[in-house]
């Protein structure tokens, strides 16, 4: 008896605590990355160009503000279907630590079906230039591989790894693109056509067929005034919007790409728990 009333009791607490969701969220600082001003695909500087809806209208790269190269094939450490080894050559991207810098590389998944790509992220604690210990970080923060939101538990490596610092060009890097988005909110008076903005997003990409990874806070927008060019300056690029047709096609000329600069994101993750009553009779 005395345990089905204990039990009984638990369920009644479970019933009463039973309600809305509850929502906790954490949040981390990116390690500070480059935008380099080299434009890696677009329109060349001035000429008119269009861009349908999704297309990007300009290109550059982003890098870490660090780099590093492997100098030795190395474990990757990682898990089932996933790369096992980073041959001599391999470029690393670094990031903060709680006691100094990590240099980072992806090891890919062979079954996607199964696991996604995972950060390997390796440290030279007496900094001799080879590296002891790995650690397992997670797949990468909104699918770009140059965001890590939490390092793993240090792992020792079979045998040290050597590797040598290099430019921040050189390393890992990944598209920093301009998307455009036409608006059309319908106007009060019916009667009245109605107006067209244009907004220009910022966000980052791992390749040509990825879905950008846009970034809250990096937009502009513009409204089309009586098919009036528009000038939008979005984090220092110039882009002046020529017209819109009806398939939201874009027309623009891309005037000042963005220049050389250091960035950082701050990253956020949710998680919800919701507590469901339990009847148990007795």
């Amino acid at each position: 008896m005395f345990s089905l009333r204990a039990v009984g009791a638990a369920a009644a607490a479970l019933c009463l605590a039973a309600g809305p969701a509850l929502a906790q969220g954490q949040t981390q600082e990116s390690t500070p990355f480059v935008i380099h001003r080299a434009v890696s695909a677009g329109p060349e500087i001035g000429t008119e160009a269009t861009a349908p809806p999704g297309q990007p209208l300009i290109v550059q790269r982003a890098t870490s503000i660090r780099a590093a190269r492997l100098e030795a094939d190395t474990p990757s450490l990682a898990g089932f279907a996933k790369t096992k080894v980073f041959t001599a050559g391999s470029p690393m991207f670094g990031v903060y630590t709680t006691s100094g810098w990590a240099y980072c590389a992806v090891a890919e998944t062979t079954a996607s079906w199964w696991a996604g790509d995972e950060f390997v992220c390796y440290e030279d604690a007496d900094k001799d230039g080879r590296f002891e210990t790995a650690m397992l970080s997670g797949s990468p923060f909104l699918g770009v591989p140059l965001f890590v939101f939490q390092l793993g538990r240090r792992q020792p490596l079979p045998q040290p790894a050597p590797y040598t610092l290099i430019a921040t060009e050189d390393g890992p890097a990944v598209d920093y693109v301009v998307t455009a988005q036409v608006q059309r909110p319908r106007t009060r008076d019916a009667a009245l056509p109605p107006s067209t903005f244009v907004t220009l997003r910022g966000g980052f990409r791992q390749g040509v067929n990825s879905i950008p990874a846009r970034i809250g806070g990096w937009s502009k927008s513009a409204r089309l005034k009586d098919g009036e060019p528009s000038r939008i300056n979005l984090k220092g690029a110039e882009i002046e919007i020529l017209g819109v047709d009806e398939a939201n096609v874009v027309r623009y000329r891309v005037l000042t790409p963005t220049p050389t600069q250091v960035e950082r994101v701050t990253m956020g993750v949710t998680t919800r728990t919701t507590m469901v009553p339990i009847f148990i009779p007795g």
